[in-house]
C-alpha cells in the first residue's frame, strides 16, 4: 500500500512539474509566425497569432509563409517581391482570407 502511494505520489510530482516548466517557457512560435513578425511591422504578434491559428490548410499556410518571407527579406534591404509570382499571389490572397479572422 506504501508503495502504491508513493508511486501515485511520484507521478503526481512529475506531472506538476511538466505544469510548472510549461508554464515559464516561452511559446514556441512557428515559420509563418516568425515570418509574419519579421515582416515590417504590418502586423502585432497577436495579429500574427491568430493567423497562423486560423490557416485551414498547408498549401495557404506555405504560401502565406512565403509571402512574409519574401516581406521580410525586402524590409531588410532585399528585393521587392515579385507581384506576379504564382506563389505570392497566393500568399497575398491567403491574407486576404484569413485576415478579417483576426484584426478587427
Amino acid at each position: 500500500m506504501a508503495a502504491r502511494n508513493l508511486r501515485s505520489f511520484a507521478t503526481a510530482a512529475v506531472g506538476a512539474a511538466f505544469c510548472a516548466l510549461a508554464a515559464v517557457m516561452p511559446a514556441v512560435a512557428s515559420p509563418l509566425t516568425d515570418a509574419c513578425g519579421a515582416s515590417g511591422g504590418m502586423f502585432t504578434a497577436e495579429d500574427c497569432t491568430c493567423l497562423d491559428g486560423k490557416i485551414a490548410t498547408p498549401a495557404d499556410r506555405t504560401d502565406l509563409t512565403a509571402f512574409f518571407q519574401a516581406n521580410a527579406n525586402e524590409v531588410k534591404g532585399g528585393p521587392k517581391p515579385d507581384e506576379n509570382d504564382p506563389q505570392m499571389k497566393r500568399g497575398f490572397e491567403a491574407l486576404n482570407k484569413y485576415l478579417a479572422q483576426c484584426v478587427k
